[in-house]
């Protein structure tokens, strides 16, 4: 308080033109500091889910019962913009249809959703769960409200998520990718089969 006091005494014996010219001249400054800072490292992952993508989708080229979409939105964490307009453009059946979505594939075992938020829970399709846990995935939940699959289980759909448990000394992110791909392929082949 006696620093904001101080402040305000000290602006008060400024002249108007003074005072107006702190306002750009401060957000001009915080741009600047916005602008030079460091550049974060990125995560890896977003690439490592992208190519176990393609792989599936190079090894389901024959499907007899099931249809398979493959859809990359890109920075879907940050903006789930992309999932809503896809949702709008193809109005999938809620119950006929299910969504894998794959997290960040960076290090550590492979882990499916049993359920996402952080502060509320919503579960994941038990079908799916167990699907992919019969192909060796572990199941956990994901306490995070970011999650790729949070704005389809808001809206009623079926999903889960395929994410790496993070661990040091885990499998190298070209090793998760392969596990990723055949852990899908497996499911998907199993589903095709089943239906």
């Amino acid at each position: 308080l006696v620093a904001a006091s101080a402040v305000l005494v000290w602006l008060s014996a400024m002249p108007l033109w003074a005072l107006l010219a702190l306002l750009p001249g401060g957000y001009l400054g915080l741009l600047l500091l916005l602008a030079l800072r460091p550049a974060r490292q990125a995560t890896g992952g977003g690439d490592g889910a992208l190519a176990a993508l393609v792989q599936v989708a190079r090894r389901l080229q024959s499907r007899r019962n099931i249809e398979v979409w493959a859809v990359a939105l890109g920075a879907a964490r940050a903006d789930s913009s992309g999932l809503a307009e896809l949702l709008r453009l193809y109005p999938f059946d809620r119950s006929t249809t299910l969504f894998i979505a794959l997290e960040a594939l960076d290090r550590g075992p492979l882990a499916v959703s049993t359920g996402c938020g952080a502060l509320r829970a919503w579960a994941c399709d038990d079908e799916i769960v167990s699907m992919l846990r019969a192909d060796g995935a572990l199941a956990m939940d994901l306490r995070v409200d970011r999650s790729l699959i949070a704005p389809l289980l808001r809206g009623g759909y079926r999903a889960a998520s395929l994410f790496c448990v993070s661990a040091p000394g885990g499998a190298e992110p070209a090793v998760l990718v392969h596990s990723c791909a055949e852990l899908l392929s497996a499911a998907i082949e199993a589903l095709d089969n089943a239906r």
